[in-house]
């Protein structure tokens, strides 16, 4: 995994994916890029599981992936939403992993996670709250837009995704 570039690029619209999500898929997916994660025997990779670890030898670090439903669970939602919001975002993960370096996968993971839970699942009527709040300097803004254009070209079933993109 050395060779795992230490960050996401930026997107543009025309190189957005064009299929749609299907969650049989992406976990099949999500299974074998998480098995072809090898860090070490402290490595935790573990679909099914809600935390998972990776522990970088180079320098003894252990990056964890926090997936429990109170860190993921977003105000007006239900329990079978949450478990699946929970299971896109993890296949979501593990498509990071198995490019990136575990630490800027960690990075984006807590950033979606903020920006969701901040906007209860992206609603329209946060949308500018969302940007007054959030996007107050280029170090904040410039990651936070990355990770969400890379959401959203992993999956985009949210109501307001078009318009999240276009703010």
């Amino acid at each position: 995994m050395s060779s795992a570039v230490n960050k996401i690029p930026e997107v543009e619209f025309e190189d957005f994916n064009e299929e749609k999500f299907n969650i049989e898929i992406s976990v099949a997916t999500a299974q074998e890029h998480l098995s072809n994660i090898d860090e070490n025997e402290l490595t935790v990779l573990d679909f099914d599981s809600d935390v998972w670890y990776v522990h970088k030898e180079v320098n003894d670090q252990l990056i964890s992936f926090d997936f429990q439903d109170e860190k993921i669970k977003i105000e007006g939602m239900t329990t079978q939403e949450t478990s699946k919001l929970k299971i896109i975002i993890k296949c979501w993960t593990a498509s990071l992993l198995a490019e990136y370096e575990p630490l800027t996968v960690q990075h984006y993971l807590g950033r979606l996670v903020k920006a969701l839970r901040f906007t209860k699942g992206f609603r329209i009527e946060l949308l500018e709250e969302f940007i007054g709040n959030t996007m107050l300097g280029h170090s904040v803004r410039r990651p936070t837009v990355s990770t969400l254009y890379n959401f959203f070209d992993y999956y985009d079933g949210f109501e307001a995704t078009e318009e999240y993109l276009k703010a």
